[in-house]
């Protein structure tokens, strides 16, 4: 797996442009509110979703050692990116101030907070096999 550059990022620069063009443009330009409408669109609906919606379940293993972990490590951190990016957006753009903004900024923050706790559960799981079979181990040995 080979990431050029991290969707978090790009989507960081958009966010930062549609704030500083809303301030010299203003709303008068058509491509700026589809930016807007876009942003909105899409923090509105990765709120919505659980973990499981976007594709992650309790049991996936994030070890970077194997294959298979290290494509999900990769995808949850470009995930982690987006959603920052776009709690970054909500704050800039009413969430301090309109309800429903807030709300979906809460929200953001919660599958935020929801995909880093099943990283640290899967790695912690994963450890706690690794000294289950030391002690299975060292159990032969005397």
């Amino acid at each position: 797996w080979v990431l050029e550059e991290p969707a978090g990022w790009f989507l960081h620069c958009v966010q930062m442009l549609v704030g500083k063009a809303q301030q010299v443009v203003g709303e008068d330009c058509e491509n700026l509110e589809r930016l807007v409408v876009l942003l909105e669109d899409m923090a509105t609906k990765y709120s919505e979703c659980e973990v499981g919606d976007l594709g992650f379940e309790d049991t996936d293993n994030f070890d970077r050692k194997t294959k298979d972990g290290e494509r999900r490590s990769i995808q949850v951190e470009q995930l982690l990116g987006v959603l920052e990016a776009l709690m970054e957006y909500m704050i800039t753009h009413g969430g301090d101030q309109e309800e429903d903004k807030s709300r979906v900024l809460l929200n953001l923050q919660r599958n935020h907070s929801a995909l880093k706790s099943l990283m640290v559960t899967s790695l912690q799981r994963k450890k706690g096999r690794k000294g289950e079979k030391k002690d299975k181990n060292t159990d032969k040995k005397e």
